[in-house]
């Protein structure tokens, strides 16, 4: 005698009951005797043959799958189920091979030559591994003609899948495929391949990092998305990741509105919704209105990522699309925001939420590069008593200019150290400023930036020997008169704890006293970029910059020093021999750079307002 149990499957697709009976074997053909009892406690003895179901009989496939993933696991000790796999395999009508193409995390990815459109996005399918049966989905997507499949990486050897109504044996080809190439089988995928497959992989773990950037395209920009307005078009620009924080630059050509924005970090969970803040902006292009978009999102309690989906409806369309995350802590973020951005410069919530927090990212990016340093020859052995410190831009024309006039107001033996900041061709330029020092007859030094690093990055390189002082003034300007060198030293020799200030005249604030200059008279020089000479006597030369590093540009990081002077009981004069003459009154700085300090500054110092603009509420300016 054995039992019978009774099994129920209800769902809104099929439902039905069903008996099962412990037996040994298939027993196709082979006859029992049930013993059932009616309502009134009669017995029923009805004789059953047993015989082989079809797949395509109606309610098999579900019974089949419902004793896989309900009744196997709850029976103990019985952890051999080729019984059942050898009915599986009667019951196929075809077989297909499988070949394993990458291993990402805990995901298989296979290839096999079957149209993708005979497969669901999520094909139900029976693993089979050490001759026991699993039952679980695998995502399904096609590229180019063949059928991909992503399973569990569980070491399964057999699945068997329906496939147009027809049960199908998949045979898992696990040969051993090295890291390199998969990146090579992936980046010959289709880009549509491409995105389904990140689809798949990032809501179930952030551990595929690794690969995540070769599922991308080369260029970090999505292509262009056609909207139903002629003309009009969608585009993914950039993605930026600095100080836990991600950025999406968007662009939208047309009059379809933008709705449901949604940016899902690579491995973030799928059920968590990622609130986000954004700005916009329009301008006119060509016929149609041309809007551009700035999405930030918090990922500060995120996995890190290096890829992001954004999701968006635009008009009747829905767009979707994995991008690349690049960088933010970069010179080359801080150009492209600049020209992706109306009015820059001049739109004060752009500033704080959207440059301010990559700039400092980048300001306080570690230098990993050495620093050039060439030596030019020496007629003292002593070491000198002021560093002086020419900041060179990348126009050596205007070095060339303060080298002139430097030389001819300084004593001969008063060495000098020229900074250069990397350009294309670092041997033309550092040979170019060679040559002019050694044809004016100086002694001292040159040194060069490293790529990528701040114009802010000159002001923490100190000279090999020590010195009383350092004196720094920018290329491009030339000193008042002679012996004005020898007056500063001496100011800063009677006066300790002190820092002095130069000012270009064309560029002076009006009104600026000879009194102690405070951090809010710094910042407004700051703002009219009037700033372009300090010195410092050694004993303020180690003062740290308020907290932390946040400008970038070299007037912003010396207004930075001095404000953690000042914050340390030092004081900050203007000096009549550090007023230079402009050798080029139409040459300034970067405007954007400055505002971005002083925007910088604010927000790390907790500071008032130092400059007005007037911004639109909607943050909306026609440019």
């Amino acid at each position: 005698m054995a039992p019978i149990e009774r099994h129920r499957i209800f769902s809104q697709s099929f439902s039905t009951v069903f008996y099962t009976i412990p037996i040994r074997g298939l027993q196709d053909g082979r006859s029992i005797c049930a013993v059932l009892r009616d309502s009134g406690g009669a017995e029923i003895k009805p004789v059953l043959d047993f015989r082989l179901g079809y797949w395509q009989v109606p309610g098999v496939p579900q019974i089949v799958s419902f004793i896989v993933s309900r009744i196997l696991p709850k029976l103990r000790g019985m952890n051999d189920h080729s019984t059942l796999e050898r009915f599986l395999s009667f019951l196929c009508s075809w077989r297909a091979s499988c070949r394993l193409a990458a291993e990402i995390g805990d995901k298989a990815v296979y290839s096999l030559d079957i149209a993708p459109r005979l497969f669901t996005p999520e094909q139900a399918c029976l693993y089979v591994a050490q001759q026991r049966l699993h039952r679980a989905s695998a995502g399904c997507f096609g590229t180019e003609g063949h059928a991909v499949l992503v399973a569990p990486r569980e070491g399964f050897e057999r699945a068997y899948t329906e496939i147009n109504g027809e049960l199908v044996q998949l045979d898992l080809l696990n040969d051993p495929v090295t890291e390199q190439e998969a990146i090579v089988w992936i980046q010959n995928l289709a880009p549509s391949a491409k995105s389904n497959l990140l689809d798949r992989l990032s809501p179930t773990s952030p551990d595929y990092q690794s690969l995540a950037p070769f599922l991308i395209a080369a260029s970090p920009k999505a292509a262009a998305i056609p909207l139903a307005e002629r003309g009009a078009r969608f585009s993914i620009e950039r993605a930026f990741s600095a100080s836990g924080q991600l950025f999406v630059f968007l662009e939208s050509t047309g009059e379809a509105p933008l709705d449901n924005l949604q940016i899902e970090p690579f491995g973030a969970s799928c059920d968590r919704q990622t609130a986000l803040d954004l700005l916009s902006c329009t301008c006119p292009h060509d016929e149609l209105l041309k809007t551009r978009f700035v999405a930030k999102v918090d990922l500060r309690d995120q996995p890190p990522s290096s890829v992001c989906r954004v999701r968006v409806d635009i008009g009747d369309q829905h767009v979707q699309q994995w991008v690349q995350i690049q960088p933010g802590n970069t010179d080359r973020c801080l150009d492209f925001i600049q020209a992706f951005w109306p009015l820059a410069d001049g739109d004060e919530r752009f500033l704080a939420e959207i440059a301010s927090p990559l700039a400092r990212a980048w300001a306080r990016r570690p230098i990993m590069q050495p620093v050039r340093r060439m030596g030019l020859s020496s007629r003292s052995e002593n070491p000198p008593s002021i560093d002086l410190q020419i900041a060179a831009e990348a126009s050596l024309t205007r070095l060339h200019n303060t080298l002139w006039g430097v030389r001819s107001s300084i004593a001969s033996d008063q060495p000098i150290r020229v900074t250069l900041p990397w350009t294309d061709d670092p041997e033309g330029t550092c040979r170019q400023a060679k040559e002019w020092i050694s044809r004016y007859g100086f002694q001292g030094s040159v040194e060069m930036l490293p790529a990528h690093a701040t114009e802010a990055a000159a002001l923490h390189l100190r000279p090999q020997q020590p010195s009383i002082a350092l004196v720094a003034l920018k290329a491009g300007f030339i000193p008042p008169r002679d012996g004005w060198l020898a007056e500063v030293a001496n100011h800063l020799r009677q006066a300790p704890r002190t820092a002095l200030i130069g000012l270009a005249p064309n560029r002076r604030q009006r009104g600026l006293g000879v009194a102690e200059i405070s951090a809010d008279d710094l910042c407004s020089l700051l703002n009219d970029d009037a700033i372009v000479a300090v010195a410092v006597s050694s004993d303020l030369i180690g003062c740290s910059p308020m907290r932390s590093l946040v400008c970038c540009t070299l007037a912003g990081a010396w207004v930075e020093w001095l404000i953690g002077i000042l914050g340390q009981g030092g004081r900050v004069h203007h000096h009549a021999g550090l007023e230079l003459w402009d050798t080029d009154p139409s040459h300034r700085s970067r405007g954007f750079g400055i505002a971005v300090d002083l925007m910088s500054l604010s927000q790390e110092a907790g500071m008032a307002e130092y400059h007005e603009r007037q911004t639109p509420r909607d943050n909306v300016i026609s440019a």
